[in-house]
């Protein structure tokens, strides 16, 4: 049962891919990250001081996804804004500061995640799954005790 939700996640994947819904590009950003370092991107905001380089790198590579364009231009305009999601410790359930809660969809939000809090993904990928195929794919079953007892004495 700890699979379950990682299970869920992965047959949710294939039913939105067979549908052609499913951004392969930001798929493999999601489970990989940037592959490489972005050399050309902007500079991070020098008095933002919880934004360390590899996030940064993260930020950049995935503004250069078309979901994603501007986001960096977003972060730097108002980095406090964004800080929240850092410093949340449940920075899954915090929107997306400015119009970036509207504008991207579950998905993409937790694509976003993995850039500023890589340990909060695992929890937004429950939230995916429940947003595409309801709740009683990443829960346990009840324990019903009567039908294990009838189970265990046939």
């Amino acid at each position: 049962e700890s699979h379950k939700p990682m299970f869920s996640f992965s047959m949710c994947l294939k039913i939105l891919t067979g549908e052609g819904n499913m951004d392969q590009a930001l798929l493999r950003f999601l489970l990989t990250g940037p592959t490489k370092d972005v050399k050309d991107g902007k500079q991070k905001p020098a008095d933002a001081t919880w934004l360390d380089d590899k996030m940064w790198n993260e930020v950049l590579t995935l503004s250069q996804y078309p979901a994603f364009q501007g986001v960096e231009d977003a972060i730097i305009a108002d980095h406090a804004a964004w800080k929240t999601i850092y410093d949340e410790p449940e920075a899954h359930e915090v929107p997306l500061p400015g119009e970036w809660n509207e504008k991207l969809t579950v998905f993409q939000k937790t694509v976003f995640l993995r850039t500023l809090r890589l340990d909060k993904v695992t929890a937004a990928i429950i939230n995916f799954v429940i947003s595409e195929m309801t709740q009683k794919f990443v829960e346990p079953p009840a324990f019903d005790i009567a039908l294990s007892y009838n189970d265990a004495t046939k």
